[in-house]
């Protein structure tokens, strides 16, 4: 039984046959007229891409320098949308309950119609938050998957949803960003001791080898799982940066102590990723240097980590970057997440982090910026 009508297939394949290569055509074709289940995930994921298609460019198994190929990778500059996905397949029996992406169309464009917004406003909709650095060398694949009909109430037609909308409403010029996600989802790392994530520039510590500190490409750090990257959209014009930097994050670790790092970046529409300013929080000192306190293991908090200052102008087309670890060793002595002094510990435990996501924990990064010129 297949998913879609036929001649709804052959018009998404000469659709698709824009941005296929002849190979990726020729076994997309063979996988459709097999016997095998292969050809109806076959079918599920052309359908998604040409979907994709219409909302900017797309590529199908590209390479990104990893072994492994996603099966999408969508960017449109006019959407604001930039991510990649392996595309989650169901089997026929249920494919509409499951993912019912015709009924999440014509519900998104109810409430648009009811706010008058369907020729007016930006949006971001964050559907997978990993970047693409993240997919660089990684054997983990971030899967597109759509709630459940029935999850919609919580997880994208909020309380949230609405205020947003509003804000849309009052500012059809601007950029607007809503996450469709569940209140307790999060992005996870595993942080480990004995692998920790290497300095690689940066102001810190005297003792660093000569030449490796000051400004350096951040990609080769970026490329690691243990690394989250989070990035802006272009600026449309110069943006000047002074003055304190902060970062607010709400996150947890299954171990009593634990090392958060934060480091601020100028990325150049070559994708260098230029170094500003980083700094690390050991977590047990989280509120204070003279009364240290140990992690309840699970429990959510929110880590302030002071990341210095900077002064910086991001040109236009440039983009601001943060970076989210666990560790820049030999910068910083490694936390060995055991809750004893790091400095003198022989036992290393592997940290489990998560970075939450939602509205009632929304991490932010504290910056001041205004429009500004870059220096003649």
């Amino acid at each position: 039984m297949a998913i879609f009508a036929r001649r709804h297939v052959q018009r998404v394949l000469d659709e698709n046959s824009g941005f296929l290569s002849p190979k990726q055509s020729s076994v997309i074709c063979d996988l459709l007229n097999t016997a095998r289940d292969d050809y109806l995930s076959t079918e599920w994921e052309q359908v998604i891409i040409d979907a994709a298609s219409k909302l900017g460019i797309v590529q199908h198994e590209p390479s990104l320098g990893g072994a492994a190929k996603p099966d999408l990778f969508l960017k449109s500059n006019e959407l604001a949308v930039e991510f990649i996905a392996d595309i989650a397949t169901v089997s026929d029996r249920g494919t509409r309950r499951k993912n019912p992406f015709e009924s999440l169309e014509e519900e998104f464009r109810l409430y648009l119609r009811k706010r008058k917004l369907l020729a007016a406003g930006g949006f971001d909709l964050q559907v997978e938050p990993r970047s693409l650095s993240f997919y660089r060398g990684s054997t983990e694949k971030p899967a597109l998957k759509l709630p459940e009909r029935k999850e919609w109430p919580q997880k994208i037609f909020n309380s949230g949803f609405r205020e947003f909308l509003k804000n849309v409403q009052a500012q059809p010029d601007c950029f607007h960003k809503f996450d469709a996600i569940g209140p307790n989802t999060g992005v996870h790392f595993t942080y480990d001791p004995a692998n920790p994530a290497p300095t690689h520039g940066g102001g810190y510590s005297p003792n660093l080898i000569p030449g490796m500190w000051g400004v350096r490409d951040q990609r080769p750090v970026e490329e690691r799982s243990d690394v989250l990257v989070y990035t802006t959209p272009p600026f449309s014009k110069d943006v000047e940066a002074a003055g304190p930097v902060a970062v607010h994050l709400f996150a947890s670790s299954d171990a009593r102590d634990t090392d958060w790092t934060a480091k601020v970046l100028d990325v150049d529409p070559t994708g260098y990723a230029m170094n500003l300013t980083d700094a690390i929080l050991r977590a047990r000192y989280r509120n204070s240097f003279e009364h240290p306190e140990m992690l309840t293991p699970g429990e959510v908090y929110e880590f302030k980590i002071d990341v210095g200052f900077t002064d910086n102008v991001f040109l236009k087309d440039h983009r601001l970057r943060l970076e989210i670890s666990s560790s820049s060793f030999p910068a910083f002595s490694r936390n060995t997440n055991t809750g004893n002094q790091p400095e003198k510990d022989a036992q290393f435990k592997v940290a489990h982090q998560t970075v939450v996501h939602g509205p009632s924990h929304a991490s932010y990064l504290e910056l001041l910026m205004r429009e500004g010129k870059a220096a003649n």
